[in-house]
């Protein structure tokens, strides 16, 4: 891992860009999706399926530790029968260090699994809740929009994003996130034919010059 004082080097500056600019195109594929399938519950269906996908990759890693745990763990109630040392304490101490350690071997890096489990409860009953109208029919570009959101943003990107928090300082990682709405008109100037403003080109022009100055050395 980097020193917090870490520089962001070209490795770090281009995934950066990459994952700015998808987010500022996912404001895009939001709005091309909104015909077929409400904001709210876009953004449920944008969890669970990401939640889904964090899962699976995560499993091979869980099952290892899993293993290790529970192999540690005979072979400390091996040492303890040959050292006829109880078994059972009145307080159940042996078997809670044990759950503390499968829970910790378990626990680190999930931070995302546990955001997107969190949001794919609360968003759908968050889309009731303010009478969204549901899906009603999916078109392909609806489809590829949904596909675009679960696969690449929320999973690819944030564990991405996460990956970078680990190894660079966030404040300067911070400074480039200002870059994603400036992505997101850039996006809809091509998708959607909206227009950019010279204030715009500007406002981008002294981003770019902020975020120089933020991690120059």
């Amino acid at each position: 891992m980097k020193s917090n004082d870490a520089v962001l080097d070209f490795k770090g500056m281009a995934l950066l860009i990459i994952l700015c600019a998808s987010w500022g195109f996912n404001q895009v594929a939001i709005k091309l999706a909104i015909e077929s399938v409400p904001p709210i519950l876009q953004a449920g269906i944008r969890s669970i399926g990401a939640a889904i996908l964090v899962l699976v990759w995560m499993v091979p890693p869980i099952l290892q530790a899993g293993i290790r745990s529970i192999g540690a763990a005979i072979l400390v109630l091996v040492w303890m029968r040959i050292r006829r040392v109880p078994i059972l304490a009145k307080d159940n101490t042996l078997w809670w260090g044990i759950a503390v350690g499968l829970l910790a071997l378990i626990a680190p890096s999930k931070t995302l699994l546990y955001q997107l489990v969190v949001s794919a409860i609360v968003l759908p009953i968050a889309s009731l809740a303010f009478g969204e109208p549901g899906i009603e029919h999916i078109t392909l570009l609806s489809f590829i929009s949904l596909f675009y959101q679960i696969v690449w943003i929320a999973f690819i990107t944030y564990i991405a994003w996460f990956w970078l928090i680990r190894n660079y300082a966030v404040s300067r990682l911070a400074s480039f996130t200002f870059l994603t709405p400036f992505f997101g008109v850039i996006a809809g100037a091509i998708c959607l034919n909206e227009q950019i403003t010279l204030y715009l080109v500007c406002a981008l022009v002294l981003v770019g010059t902020g975020i120089y100055f933020v991690n120059r050395r």
